[in-house]
């Protein structure tokens, strides 16, 4: 018998069966190390726990995790007077000739003001007031009006409308990078089929901080739910919606800051939960 050649035999066989076994030991580490309880049993607890103070969860709930920065912001960049001048569909010369206060411009035709550092309205007289047409798509028509006279309306996407008592609003939404500054909105007004003006409020992005993960939309959710046993809320109410973006704005000096966040929209009053770290706040209706 030629020893030898058993004894490399040998090696090579335990060298595969240790090889087999490594990738055995390996696989069941990482499925051990990455076991995460599915999303579907994760929001079916969520549900439950929301269902303990009466509130009912009728809304998608987005299954994303992105990374997302603290947003710096100012207002816009431009003058008044450009800015004006857009909306007023007149020179800057014309602005500057009627707008004396340098934050209020009245023609004959239209009315454009700026009621803050950041949103400005305008306000049509009743002759100048464009008529919707019936046959055509209305989204469509607001879009072409509102695009040659609002401040960077390519940075706005049509999310809904509002009603009014006398009259309803088309709501757009100032974007960042596919997410939704949500307190920025761009509202047109219409009435008896008339757009009689719009009041925009935008932000300009700065510069972005701090890039990370945020929570998910499930434990968004759960820091709601925690936070009504805390403070003993037990009403009736639905959650509509569930949407991932900016909002609760911190001022310094001239700068704002915006966190992302998951707005959550109930029946009652919206909760505002920070992205980062769970911290939960409530807008009132």
């Amino acid at each position: 018998m030629d020893f030898g050649k058993v004894k490399t035999l040998l090696i090579v066989v335990f060298l595969i069966l240790n090889m087999f076994l490594f990738g055995q030991w390996w696989t069941l580490q990482t499925s051990v190390g990455m076991y995460q309880e599915p999303y579907a049993d994760e929001l079916a607890n969520v549900t439950r726990s929301l269902a303990e103070h009466h509130v009912r969860l009728q809304a998608i709930v987005p299954n994303i995790q992105p990374t997302l920065s603290i947003l710096s912001v100012t207002p816009p960049r431009d003058p008044f007077a450009i800015i004006a001048a857009k909306a007023l569909q007149v020179s800057v010369n014309q602005v500057r000739a009627r707008g004396k206060s340098g934050q209020r411009v009245h023609l004959p035709q239209a009315t454009f003001m700026q009621t803050s550092p950041t949103t400005m309205q305008l306000y049509l007289s009743p002759y100048a007031q464009p008529v919707l047409q019936s046959r055509l798509p209305i989204v469509d028509q607001i879009k072409r009006w509102v695009s040659l006279r609002a401040y960077h309306f390519n940075e706005y996407k049509f999310i809904g409308w509002h009603s009014l008592n006398q009259g309803t609003q088309a709501v757009f939404q100032e974007q960042f990078q596919g997410n939704p500054l949500i307190l920025a909105q761009l509202l047109v007004d219409i009435k008896y089929g008339h757009i009689i003006g719009y009041t925009q409020t935008y932000l300009n992005i700065k510069g972005v901080i701090d890039p990370r993960p945020v929570i998910s939309a499930a434990n968004a959710l759960l820091s709601v739910s925690l936070f009504m046993d805390k403070a003993h809320i037990n009403e009736d109410n639905t959650i509509r919606d569930v949407l991932l973006g900016y909002s609760t704005q911190v001022q310094v000096h001239d700068i704002g800051y915006l966190t992302p966040v998951w707005w959550i929209e109930t029946d009652l009053g919206d909760f505002v939960v920070n992205a980062f770290t769970g911290e939960v706040g409530v807008e009132n209706d």
